[in-house]
């Protein structure tokens, strides 16, 4: 697969300042609404495993501070952590855009290029109507003159020049309303949970009941998900499974009861 040299969009029809202003303003309500959604699912998941681990017996919290705090807190951190780090996971929240102006087959464009790693921003850029998708790879630059040129001109006129930014996603903007969140029920989470408990003790099993080399690791891990698929791992998972449904809390009932 060819490597992807520049990611991002051209701005149709935009002739003025204003209406470059206005396509920045609606990509930005656009990707904040992804971004609050993601958020929420991100909340979700925290407060759903807080409370488990509470309700094993895994977890205390403490006396100043509710699940849901602690829920907060800890996504807050993990989404300021993996953008310094250009992590590629779901807690990535980061988006930002390049404004580059240029021109392709002797007419002027608009060039947003995006700067992100989340695939929830471009799967939403890539349905807005004002934006053409336009990526550039390597073997662009060999097979279609249109690009390569384009690409020489936005090489040679931002080597020095310093292109307009903007951050899209506002992190003191992304909220969640907790009466709106729909969480998995009690079975749902079960088997999430009793895989987990299973694929620890295989990591165990295959670390000799020691604690595991860093450098063995992911050889033990591959190991434990393969073996996962016996018959035997699988019912150690449906009789788990069955045990934790009985004592996991509904996660909705107890967030009403405060």
């Amino acid at each position: 697969m060819s490597k992807i040299l520049m990611k991002g969009y051209i701005v149709k029809d935009v002739s003025s300042v204003n209406e470059l202003e206005a396509a920045v303003y609606n990509i930005k309500e656009s990707i904040q609404q992804t971004a609050n959604k993601a958020y929420e699912n991100l909340v979700k998941w925290q407060i759903e495993r807080i409370m488990d681990e509470v309700a094993l017996g895994r977890y205390t919290c403490p006396n100043d501070k509710s699940p849901v705090d602690i829920a907060f807190n800890e996504v807050n951190m993990k989404v300021v952590k993996a953008e310094q780090n250009a992590d590629h996971t779901e807690f990535n929240l980061y988006m930002g855009i390049q404004v580059l102006v240029s021109q392709i087959d002797g007419k002027p464009v608009i060039y947003f290029k995006t700067n992100t790693l989340n695939e929830l921003y471009e799967k939403k850029l890539d349905k807005l109507k004002t934006l053409e998708k336009y990526y550039i790879t390597e073997d662009d630059l060999t097979a279609k003159k249109e690009k390569a040129a384009f690409w020489e001109s936005i090489s040679s006129k931002y080597h020095d020049d310093i292109p307009i930014e903007s951050v899209v996603v506002r992190y003191n903007e992304l909220n969640c309303n907790l009466s709106k969140l729909k969480f998995r029920s009690p079975q749902e989470r079960a088997h999430d949970l009793a895989v987990e408990k299973i694929m620890n003790y295989l990591l165990s099993c295959y670390g000799c009941r020691q604690e595991i080399p860093p450098a063995k690791l992911m050889e033990y891990t591959m190991q434990a998900n393969a073996r996962l698929k016996h018959a035997d791992m699988e019912e150690a998972i449906r009789l788990e499974e069955e045990a934790l449904k009985q004592v996991l809390p509904d996660i909705a009932e107890c967030l009403a009861k405060g």
